[in-house]
């Protein structure tokens, strides 16, 4: 195998960010300590699992009933996932951290988070990605535009691209809707609790201190009003398509709203 793209798949495996909205904040399967891990639960729950590894040490844990009877509702994150959380630690207790040794050839990019190109002027979410060279994107996204609104209150107002009399708006007063990704597809696990089946809503100002407050909406309802950064909330994954947006309002009085994002969520 190539070792930039088993280093490539340990990125992906370790980010406990990007499993977040699936295993909620804090999860099991985040170490003291680098540490990669991938869950899997039988559609029955007669079996689950939880394999995961460091640079020193793989670990991995089967949960299930000897007769082969299914279980009620454990997945590979609260079945396996507590043991291999524990088994891991303890075995390296008391050993030095250390890091995965990233292999020559990769490059690090900034990408818009939804498209995966290059990220075009408004983009609203920014993320670095690692890419074997020479296959790295070279073409800006087009997803998204900027939207600002001069609305007295309230949602109702009447939204326009920015430029004319916003142009001045584009640095100071702009605000950017980072989380979630428009056009994401989440799914809810039966296996897991629903409360910690939660993904981020957030926002954020070009510059700190222009915004006197931030609001963030949900299907046109209020999900959050935040007055300083950072300017986000939890929001409990519900089935159905979900429309986010994030309204800003200035010291003087200016609102500033974000183009809406769209998500989808299944079972």
């Amino acid at each position: 195998l190539d070792p930039r793209v088993a280093y490539l798949i340990t990125d992906i495996l370790s980010d406990d960010q990007a499993r977040m909205p699936s295993f909620g904040e804090g999860s099991v399967l985040a170490l003291t300590r680098p540490a990669a891990a991938k869950t899997g639960t039988t559609t029955d729950f007669r079996d689950n699992w939880t394999v995961g590894y460091t640079p020193e040490l793989v670990v991995g844990v089967w949960v299930g009933n000897a007769d082969n009877e299914p279980m009620h509702n454990i997945s590979g994150i609260s079945g396996a996932g507590p043991i291999w959380h524990d088994v891991t630690e303890t075995a390296l207790k008391g050993r030095p951290v250390s890091n995965f040794a990233r292999p020559e050839g990769l490059i690090e990019v900034e990408v818009c988070a939804l498209s995966g190109l290059l990220p075009g002027p408004v983009c609203p979410h920014r993320v670095k990605e690692l890419f074997i060279a020479g296959t790295e994107p070279t073409t800006a996204c087009t997803e998204h535009s900027a939207v600002a609104d001069s609305g007295s209150g309230g949602t109702g107002g009447e939204s326009a691209p920015l430029s004319g009399e916003y142009s001045s708006l584009s640095v100071n007063a702009s605000l950017e809707l980072t989380g979630p990704d428009g056009g994401a597809v989440y799914r809810i696990d039966p296996g897991l609790p629903q409360e910690s089946q939660r993904l981020v809503v957030s926002a954020r100002a070009a510059k700190e201190g222009v915004f006197s407050r931030v609001t963030l909406w949900v299907d046109g309802a209020m999900l959050a009003e935040v007055e300083t950064p950072p300017y986000q909330v939890f929001w409990r994954l519900s089935l159905g398509t979900h429309r986010f947006k994030a309204e800003g309002v200035t010291a003087d009085g200016l609102r500033v709203v974000t183009p809406e994002v769209q998500i989808s969520v299944g079972e």
